[in-house]
C-alpha cells in the first residue's frame, strides 16, 4: 500500500506541473527527482534509512522511471496509472 500511495502522489505532482507549467518542465522535474530518490535509496541516506520512507521513495522512483521511459507495453507514451488498492 505504501508503494501504491507514493506512486499516486507522485503522479499528482507530475500532472500538476504539466497543467500549471509545461510537459517539458514536468519531465525535467521528474529527471531531477528520480536521481535524488535513487541516490537516497542506494546510499540509505535520510530519509531512505527509515524503512517506511524507503518504500515510499522506491515507489515514487518507479513511477518517475516509468513516466520518463514508458516502454513498449505502454505505447500511449503516458506513464502507467498508479495501482490502487493492491496488496503491495
Amino acid at each position: 500500500q505504501e508503494l501504491a500511495r507514493s506512486q499516486e502522489l507522485e503522479a499528482e505532482r507530475v500532472r500538476f506541473l504539466e497543467r500549471t507549467r509545461s510537459p517539458g518542465e514536468a519531465q525535467a522535474f521528474a529527471r531531477r527527482t528520480r536521481g535524488i530518490y535513487r541516490r537516497a535509496v542506494l546510499n540509505r541516506s535520510a530519509p531512505a534509512a527509515e524503512p517506511v520512507y524507503r518504500l515510499r521513495l522506491i515507489g515514487s522512483y518507479c513511477y518517475l522511471r516509468h513516466y520518463l521511459n514508458p516502454g513498449p507495453e505502454n505505447g500511449s507514451g503516458s506513464p502507467p496509472p498508479a495501482r490502487r488498492g493492491g496488496h503491495d
